[in-house]
C-alpha cells in the first residue's frame, strides 16, 4: 500500500523493475499464438477486401433498381410495378428455354 504524498516524482525517477525469467514452454506457446494470429489476420484481410467488392456491387445494384423504379414510376405511373414482376419472369423463362 502506498502512502499519500504531496511530492510527485517524475516518471523517469520512479523505480520500475520488470523481473525477467526465461520459460521455454511459455516462449514457444507465445510464438505459436502470434503465428496463428498473423495467419488469421492475413485470411481475414483477404476476405474483407472481397466483401468490400461484393458490398459495393450490391450497393450499385440496389441504387440502380431504386432509380429504375423511381424514374419508371414518374414516367409510367403504377404500371412500372407490373414490370417488376414481368422482368424476372422473362429472365427465368429465357434461362429455362436454353436448357
Amino acid at each position: 500500500m502506498r502512502l499519500p504524498s504531496f511530492i510527485k516524482l517524475p516518471d523517469s525517477r520512479r523505480f520500475k523493475f520488470a523481473p525477467r525469467h526465461f520459460d521455454p514452454i511459455k516462449d514457444e506457446l507465445d510464438q505459436r499464438v502470434s503465428e496463428s494470429k498473423n495467419t488469421k489476420k492475413k485470411f481475414f484481410k483477404r476476405n474483407r477486401n472481397q466483401n468490400k467488392l461484393s458490398t459495393s456491387r450490391l450497393q450499385l445494384l440496389i441504387a440502380f433498381i431504386l432509380s429504375f423504379l423511381i424514374f419508371g414510376w414518374l414516367y409510367l405511373g403504377n404500371k412500372i410495378f407490373i414490370f417488376i414482376i414481368l422482368i424476372p419472369l422473362w429472365f427465368l423463362l429465357k434461362k429455362w428455354a436454353k436448357k
